[in-house]
């Protein structure tokens, strides 16, 4: 009587689980499945990813190799070539140095829209762009206007930003020779009191300020005494 009981209960046990299987298994193999797609997917992007940086890599390491040892114009054209062939990190590198090398040959004006370009790329990174802006500057320097030196320079002069001693000190250069004393003055102080200006940028900030000279005294407005009242007498001044 006791197997009898044994197995109905087994028998309502397994019942049971049918259900429960029926209730909750698919959606748990769903589930399951759905993590494992993701997890794949996952594991191969990253190699994927793995696989491309290598690539791009070498790719760029090649063309570096490439462009030892030949002429700064064949550099500018291997690293130009090979660009737009590489990702966004890489090519904006390649690009740089494009730019770069065209300085090295003398075409200034070239190099300069290399490098604005490269600093109007907004895939690019912002760093790179601030770099590029700023290499821009120098070479666009006693070339370019003074608005097209602002446009670049400017941005790049805010306290925390990457570039901002760079920037600031260019500005202040440029303040000097255009005879902006004043505006000059106020680039270098804020450079020399800056604690974490790197030291040779506060020791040319405090060297160029002996050059600009102190802030002017303001001017002092002597009061006239009225000729009416020159000559009056204070009452009380000589007794009742």
């Amino acid at each position: 009587m006791a197997d009898i009981f044994q197995e109905v209960d087994e028998d309502v046990r397994r019942e049971r689980l049918i259900e429960l299987w029926k209730r909750y298994g698919p959606p748990v193999l769903i589930g399951l499945g759905v993590v494992l797609i993701v997890w794949a997917g996952w594991d191969y992007w990253q190699g994927e990813e793995e696989k491309r940086r290598l690539a791009e890599a070498t790719a760029f390491a090649e063309v570096a190799q490439s462009a030892l040892g030949v002429t700064p114009e064949e550099a500018a054209e291997a690293y130009g070539s090979a660009a737009p062939a590489l990702g966004p990190g890489y090519a904006t590198l390649a690009r740089l140095r494009e730019a770069g090398a065209l300085a090295i040959a003398g075409k200034r004006a070239e190099a300069v829209a290399a490098y604005d370009a490269v600093a109007a790329d907004e895939t690019a990174d912002e760093k790179l762009r601030g770099l590029a802006s700023l290499q821009a500057a120098i070479h666009g320097y006693g070339h370019d206007t003074d608005d097209q030196m602002f446009d670049r320079l400017e941005p790049l002069a805010v306290p925390g930003r990457p570039w901002y001693f760079s920037a600031t000190e260019l500005l202040a250069l440029m303040a000097i020779d255009n005879g902006d004393k004043d505006s000059a003055r106020a680039h270098l102080i804020a450079l020399r009191d800056d604690p974490q200006a790197p030291p040779a940028t506060r020791t040319r900030a405090q060297e160029l300020l002996s050059v600009v000279g102190p802030e002017p005294e303001p001017e002092t407005v002597d009061e006239e005494i009225p000729e009416d009242a020159a000559g009056a007498e204070v009452p009380g001044a000589n007794g009742p």
